[in-house]
């Protein structure tokens, strides 16, 4: 699993070289549909941290506190981390997690993954992506809906409820390309 900064970060990376911005809140999505796509495909977390129930939606933490005071503005930095080898901040990368080998798609295959999630979602608006997840029948609205419409600090949206929601839209867009041919 990564660090979701990292993820951050690679979105952040591809959108310059489309000499696109991104806010926190269009980057928050991306890294909540590229976890949630990761679930699906694979039945394992892209990222460690954990994804909390807000009342703007689907927020990883860290994520948040990374870029918060960029607010609605452009992201002007990348995320860093303190390397205790050279006493240093330093630039978090997915290529930072190549020598674990729990990792269940190589570079090569992460590099692909988040392509095609940039590819699909990346076109979207910050409040577009924001209306996708936040539709009822997804797993933030779920959490929304147990929790009688009132946000509680540190709800976790569990990743197997992103599994699930993320599943079944898999299996429908599997259906829909079987039945299109």
């Amino acid at each position: 699993m990564y660090d979701v900064r990292a993820i951050g970060n690679w979105f952040l990376n591809r959108a310059d070289q489309e000499g696109k911005i991104l806010t926190a809140m269009k980057l928050q999505k991306l890294a909540y549909v590229a976890h949630g796509w990761h679930l699906a495909f694979t039945d394992k977390p892209l990222v460690h941290d954990a994804v909390e129930a807000w009342k703007w939606g689907p927020v990883f933490r860290p994520l948040y506190h990374e870029f918060r005071e960029f607010g609605s503005e452009p992201i002007g930095r990348r995320a860093t981390v303190f390397d205790g080898a050279t006493l240093e901040e330093r630039i978090i990368q997915v290529d930072d997690y190549a020598h674990l080998d729990e990792e269940p798609m190589s570079q090569t295959e992460l590099n692909e993954f988040l392509e095609s999630v940039w590819n699909v979602y990346g076109t979207y608006s910050a409040v577009e992506l924001s209306d996708i997840t936040h539709q009822p029948g997804t797993p933030w609205y779920d959490m929304l809906e147990k929790m009688g419409h009132r946000i509680r600090p540190y709800t976790v949206i569990p990743n197997d409820l992103i599994l699930q929601h993320y599943k079944t839209l898999l299996n429908e867009r599997s259906r829909e390309a079987s039945t299109s041919c």
